[in-house]
């Protein structure tokens, strides 16, 4: 009866000339969390439109250069009093291709100081890559404007919160030469997950001549239900003051996943510490980043799909059939 099914199922969907449309609403976040953003930026008109420079941003404590494109969207509007309204983007753009992109509502006030302005932006961050992807959150930047540079020059400060749709923290124990095994909790949009963990190293660490360590691994997150989620590493051990303690950061490409993850994408980054002269060794660390995921929030199920693939095609025409007209009414 399924061979029969599913060999005319492409027939009967083709011959459905009238389909119902489903509109999947996404709840808008309200970012309450305190400032956990901070930094600073410069950047130089590169067209009438554009201003390219860095900034320089301290997030979650962990500090990151960014290579800054500021994009004025429409013509400014100034009013009687010679303020410039302004809608703009910022990208922040990171060393490892992760990016953070804003959208701005700005004024620019002229000063006693002709052709310098002092400058206000409201930023909603809306949309991220790399490490944060899914990211919201808002930020506020003050500074100046010097439209009597040649070219014209901006530089500013901000501060504000953003909030990833994955963080958490895990501690691991050497369970032999090249293994780490231990537990994680992750947060993963909105949803606490507890995880067994396991971290493997590749091949042995190349060490430079001051003592970093630079570390292929993989880590694999297993969940109650049997889902899990592996990621591809490049780490980064940096001894301290302390014999056999290493600061460690690590980015995490999202490598794999199966059960609920099979379709998982993303990266995450961790920062933590390994200590080689605990007897066993024993690392501990804190993640933060960015996945997406069939059924997650920003891609969830479309009506009718029945066996939860985030697609409608014959499977879930097959389901539908084998069921019509059951009825469990008691």
């Amino acid at each position: 009866m399924n061979k029969i099914i599913s060999t005319g199922c492409a027939t009967m969907v083709a011959s459905m000339v009238l389909l119902s449309t489903a509109l999947n609403a996404v709840a808008a976040v309200t970012v309450t969390a305190s400032d956990n953003t901070t930094g600073s930026g410069a950047t130089a008109a590169i067209s009438e439109n554009q201003f390219a420079g860095t900034a320089t941003l301290n997030i979650h404590g962990h500090e990151k250069s960014a290579d800054l494109v500021v994009t004025v969207l429409a013509e400014p509007q100034i009013d009687a009093n010679g303020v410039h309204h302004v809608v703009a983007s910022h990208t922040f753009t990171f060393a490892d291709g992760s990016s953070i992109t804003t959208s701005d509502q700005e004024t620019a006030e002229p000063t006693a100081t002709p052709g310098l302005y002092t400058l206000t932006a409201n930023m909603e961050v809306v949309s991220g890559t790399g490490i944060y992807a899914g990211i919201s959150g808002h930020l506020v930047a003050n500074g100046t404007m010097n439209f009597a540079a040649e070219p014209p020059t901006a530089q500013f400060e901000l501060a504000g919160a953003i909030l990833e749709d994955t963080t958490g923290s895990g501690a691991t124990t050497a369970i032999n030469d090249h293994q780490f095994q231990g537990a994680a909790t992750l947060i993963i949009h909105g949803h606490e997950k507890s995880a067994d963990l396991v971290v493997t190293v590749l091949e042995p660490p190349v060490v430079d001549a001051n003592g970093v360590q630079y570390v292929k691994a993989t880590h694999e997150f297993t969940f109650a239900d049997g889902s899990s989620i592996t990621t591809s590493d490049q780490e980064v051990a940096t001894p301290t003051g302390t014999p056999g303690l290493y600061a460690i950061t690590a980015q995490m490409d999202i490598a794999s996943g199966t059960g609920m993850y099979a379709s998982v994408v993303g990266r995450l980054e961790a920062h933590g510490t390994i200590d080689f002269a605990a007897q066993p060794p024993a690392a501990q660390f804190e993640i933060t980043g960015g996945i997406s995921f069939c059924g997650d929030a920003n891609h969830p199920y479309p009506v009718g799909d029945l066996n939860q693939d985030c697609r409608v095609d014959c499977a879930d025409l097959v389901i539908l059939l084998n069921h019509w007209l059951q009825d469990n009414n008691p």
